[in-house]
């Protein structure tokens, strides 16, 4: 517990200067074995700063639903980087952590390309997403396995104001 909270608070004294917040909603569909399916929602906050032509960010995301019948939550640290293009941006990730089906503890690892779109100006700040992420659970046979997931995140930041910076 305390190498979490060390890890986390060095990341927060690196990141707070200027630094550019993401806040997201994530609504995720998954697939193992191309037999058993899932749903999952979830938040995710990180905080980053300007690296090149985007973003380079570290935080922490939570998801709860349903896989193979089973209830299912993960918690996961990651390391985001938001790549802006001219009108929209693209996000890489990779993300660890602990995975709970039913009652068996286990871990997932997996990555996550995510590409972004900003609402309006005159609508409030935030951008839609569609993600597209795989990985790889270890542990009882509820959490082990590859697994493939499809979703959708709203980011409630505007993240695009830190393009031009």
């Amino acid at each position: 517990m305390r190498v979490r909270f060390f890890f986390v608070s060095c990341l927060a004294t690196f990141f707070l200067p200027a630094c550019a917040l993401s806040l997201q909603a994530q609504a995720l569909g998954t697939v193992r074995g191309m037999t058993d399916l899932g749903t999952e929602g979830g938040v995710a906050l990180s905080a980053g700063r300007v690296l090149g032509n985007g973003l380079l960010m570290a935080g922490a995301d939570a998801n709860a639903g349903v896989f193979e019948g089973k209830f299912v939550a993960q918690g996961s640290f990651k390391i985001e980087y938001v790549r802006f293009l001219p009108r929209h941006a693209v996000s890489f990730s990779l993300h660890a952590g602990p995975r709970l089906a039913g009652e068996e503890p286990g871990g997932a690892v997996f990555l996550r390309a995510t590409a972004l779109e900003p609402f309006p100006r005159t609508n409030p700040h935030g951008s839609l997403g569609a993600a597209l992420w795989g990985g790889w659970g270890w542990g009882p046979d509820a959490v082990r396995g590859g697994f493939l997931g499809v979703g959708l995140v709203w980011e409630f930041c505007d993240l695009f104001r830190w393009r031009d910076e």
